[in-house]
């Protein structure tokens, strides 16, 4: 039994080495990071599910346990923290994460999300923020290059209406 446990078969080679890389990142921060995902769960209760395979598998204090199993046709994100872990990383924070990675299960291939949930993980824990992914939201520049376009085209829009009014036009 290593980290990684993909009885879901959620990843491929590429995804696979990509988590290892963060798993190892969270070794670095002193977080034994593990990853299960499952087909079924024997217990009806996802959230129990997570508990009794940390007990299962006697992870420790510093274990950080993301569970991805499928229920009722969708998959569902849960998981478990170890008292240190629970300690460094808010429940409000572990809670957000969990649903947020829960949306991404609906939109994107499980691999996906399980990268996406270790970075914001990882951040949380360098930073003590969670930082923006990919399709985690526009960012500031984004913003302004939208708004300076509007205006442009505003602009344009109403020099154009200006001309034909001069012309007579309309």
């Amino acid at each position: 039994m290593g980290r990684i446990n993909d009885y879901g078969q959620t990843l491929e080679r590429p995804h696979r080495e990509a988590l290892a890389e963060r798993i190892e990142a969270f070794s670095q921060l002193g977080v034994e990071f593990w990853y299960l995902a499952s087909w079924r769960d024997p217990f009806g209760n996802p959230w129990r599910y997570a508990a009794e395979i940390a007990s299962s598998w006697g992870l420790s204090e510093k274990a950080l346990l993301v569970v991805f199993v499928r229920e009722g046709g969708s998959w569902r994100a849960v998981g478990w923290r170890g008292a240190e872990v629970k300690g460094r990383i808010p429940d409000e924070v572990w809670l957000k994460a969990l649903q947020e990675t829960e949306r991404d299960l609906g939109r994107h291939h499980p691999s996906l999300a399980i990268l996406s949930l270790s970075d914001k993980l990882l951040s949380w824990l360098r930073e003590g923020k969670v930082s923006r992914g990919k399709d985690g939201g526009l960012s500031p520049g984004a913003v302004a290059g939208i708004v300076l376009g509007g205006l442009y085209l505003v602009v344009r829009l109403l020099r154009a209406i200006h001309l034909r009014r001069q012309r007579g036009i309309i």
